[in-house]
């Protein structure tokens, strides 16, 4: 009676294991034919020809417009396509991997709508704000916390499925300083200050856009931020003669 009480447990406990088994393969199976399907890139070449497919497509829908890239544009996208594919062979890239971007350039050239487009990458994607918006949230909520960390992406259907994105500052210069509870401060100086020392943001870039050269930086956010200016970020620099898109 003992031994067929045994016999019988085991039994039970073989079917139980072997359902759960059974359970465990059809959730991974159900979640990989449901993830979805990101384009694969095998070189920068592949992923320039996406970056204006995409272009074109997000131009007409905004401004129902045809994107065109001309001889002020063609090398610096031919270069970031290169950056996030971390490919130097194809355009002959020169940037360093290691570092984030600062892209300087005119009013209307086009510097903001670039990153945009590239936000979206199989290296590492970014959220892009503005350097005013972020300057009047610190205004209304006395914080740039959420600025100062790593940006999770709480949808595996964006951003080529990266958990941990970077960050953007857009029109970077163009913000003043802003009061919280009386207290001022130069907030776009700290949070480049911020994510230059957070151990944290290691592995997650940071990229910059502005309209102002070099020295009104560098007198907007002080000797000590623009040295770690010079630190984290390689320089795109649209040319001075590059025409209005606008």
């Amino acid at each position: 009676m003992v031994l067929g009480d045994y016999l019988e447990r085991q039994v039970v406990a073989r079917k139980a294991a072997e359902e759960e088994a059974a359970r465990v393969f059809i959730a991974e199976y159900t979640r990989r034919m449901n993830a979805p399907v990101f384009p694969q890139f095998s070189n920068a070449g592949e992923f320039f020809a996406y970056i204006i497919d995409q272009g074109t497509k997000r131009m007409r829908l905004e401004e129902d417009k045809e994107f065109t890239l001309n001889q002020f544009s063609l090398y610096e996208y031919q270069q970031l396509a290169s950056y996030f594919m971390q490919d130097r062979a194809t355009f002959g890239c020169k940037l360093d991997f290691r570092k984030g971007l600062l892209v300087f350039g005119a009013y209307g050239v086009g510097k903001s709508w670039m990153m945009r487009l590239f936000a979206n990458n199989p290296r590492q994607s970014y959220r892009v704000v503005s350097a005013r918006f972020i300057a009047e949230d610190f205004r209304l909520n006395g914080t740039i916390y959420q600025y100062q960390h790593v940006f999770l992406n709480d949808s595996s259907g964006k951003f080529f499925g990266q958990r941990e994105i970077g960050l953007c500052i857009d029109e970077a210069g163009a913000e003043s300083e802003r009061a919280s509870y009386g207290n001022r401060s130069n907030v776009i100086a700290e949070l480049i200050q911020d994510r230059y020392e957070n151990r944290q943001l290691r592995g997650t870039m940071t990229h910059i856009v502005t309209n102002h050269t070099r020295d009104e930086l560098k007198n907007a956010y002080g000797p000590r931020v623009y040295d770690r200016l010079r630190q984290m970020f390689n320089v795109i620099e649209f040319d001075p003669d590059a025409p209005s898109r606008r």
